[in-house]
């Protein structure tokens, strides 16, 4: 028989030897770690995000839905310091998620993540574990274990009580998702299918995605295809700023697309966006859903085309 081997813990301290140097870009250069954990895809928006006179650690972005997911990591036990941090940085930034990861979760701390994620309906909080062992004398190995989270996460994931509409949209884009991923594998890492009537395109800069649904305007007999870019850069007045710069590249955009397209700057709301649309489709029509992919892929393609040159050369927001 072969020797097995005792897995050996590592003191975290011999793996990351600093907190904001070492730890937080491991975890910023690596979210299949806690991807795999969280049952989510994630796209990194930055490390060290401004929020007043504070800085989050990490914020990333939900990959198909644009949610933001605060991240506030720490190498020993958590402390009130940090719970209040990860709270603070969360209402900053307007998070859907906030994700804290320390060597251990106390239990009061524990208790208090089960308690936000019993009251709150709008945001969910998660208490990660990190540890590391090692084989032998072979490298250290991190593993993460998610010890809170929101009541029925792994359910919800799973697509349990999902209305038929819900399922009907899983069902498309998980079709889409294989074409689309097969077309163009590095344009993001899009892999989960979402329950809504819209996915987002990952860009590169961060909160500003494209985007691909299917819309009902006003005073449309019923759901359009559209494909799209939603400018909502963080930072006070970015949104603005960066609609602006691109209305000033409109013509040359046009040119490049091959068509117009509408530009929107949504007075209510701190986002703009710049679309084409379809004619009027139906998504519960399966025997069209060959026809909507393929309208989606062309037209993300060609509006990515057009507006990367501009976006390439945006000043600074």
């Amino acid at each position: 028989m072969e020797d097995i081997f005792e897995l050996i813990p590592v003191d975290l301290k011999e793996v990351w030897a600093h907190e904001a140097h070492d730890f937080t870009p491991w975890l910023a250069a690596n979210p299949d770690r806690l991807e795999r954990v969280l049952g989510m895809e994630l796209e990194l928006e930055g490390t060290e995000v401004a929020v007043g006179p504070f800085a989050a650690d990490i914020v990333f972005q939900e990959a198909s839905t644009g949610k933001r997911v605060v991240v506030e990591n720490m190498l020993g036990a958590t402390d009130h310091d940090h719970l209040g941090k990860v709270l603070t940085y969360a209402a900053g930034l307007d998070a859907s998620y906030c994700v804290l990861v320390a060597r251990d979760i106390r239990p009061e701390h524990r208790s208090t993540l089960d308690w936000l994620n019993y009251a709150a309906d709008e945001i969910g909080f998660f208490g990660v574990e990190v540890s590391a062992v090692r084989i032998g004398d072979s490298s250290p190995a991190a593993q993460l274990t998610v010890v809170a989270q929101p009541d029925g996460w792994m359910r919800q994931t799973a697509k349990a009580g999902l209305t038929a509409t819900q399922q009907n949209y899983i069902g498309y884009w998980t079709t889409f998702l294989e074409v689309f991923n097969e077309q163009h594998p590095t344009w993001g890492n899009v892999r989960k299918a979402p329950p809504q009537n819209w996915i987002n395109v990952p860009s590169g800069i961060p909160g500003v995605p494209f985007y691909l649904t299917f819309a009902w305007p006003t005073g449309s007999p019923g759901h359009v295809l559209s494909a799209g870019l939603y400018v909502s850069p963080p930072g006070d007045g970015a949104p603005d700023r960066l609609f602006d710069y691109l209305s000033e590249c409109q013509e040359e955009i046009e040119a490049r697309f091959g068509s117009s397209l509408t530009w929107e700057r949504l007075e209510e709301n701190i986002s703009r966006r710049i679309y084409v649309s379809s004619h009027v489709v139906d998504p519960m029509d399966n025997d069209g859903w060959g026809d909507y992919t393929a309208w989606m892929i062309e037209n993300v393609s060609r509006l990515r085309d057009a507006i990367a040159p501009a976006l390439e050369s945006m000043p600074a927001l």
